[in-house]
């Protein structure tokens, strides 16, 4: 009996969504003209907060993964697509005008909407996929 989760699909749903933020952020050093210092010193502080919701769904998908493997994938993966495309589009300079609202609220409910909901519909894609 292993008592220890396994911990592949967190660390790839976290990268997936990294590379996202990353994607991001070099954008914005590439349109304002931001230094690489300064590009990599954002980086270092908005990584970890558009990361928080990803490990709140990533947790659950350690949960889930013990009743519905295939389910759990699929929803942790689309989990994952969908944070890097949202965190994406969240650091462009327009999206960042009006002093970070839209950020602060992924930060702190990103993990229920709209990140949970594309985990249930990819969750619930991969147990209908897995079924047949």
């Amino acid at each position: 009996m292993k008592l220890a989760p396994d911990l592949r699909l967190p660390l790839l749903m976290l990268g997936i969504a990294g590379l996202g933020i990353l994607a991001g952020v070099v954008r914005v050093a590439m349109m304002d003209g931001l230094g690489l210092g300064r590009s990599l010193l954002s980086l270092s502080v908005v990584l970890p907060v558009l990361l928080v919701p990803v490990g709140v769904l990533a947790a659950f998908a350690v949960w889930l993964r013990r009743r519905n493997r295939v389910g759990a994938v699929w929803g942790g993966l689309s989990a994952a697509g969908g944070a890097a495309i949202y965190s994406f589009m969240l650091l462009h300079p327009e999206m960042n005008r009006d002093a970070n609202i839209g950020l602060s609220l992924y930060w702190m409910f990103g993990w229920f909407y709209p990140l949970g909901l594309v985990f249930s519909l990819g969750a619930a894609l991969g147990t209908w996929v897995g079924r047949r």
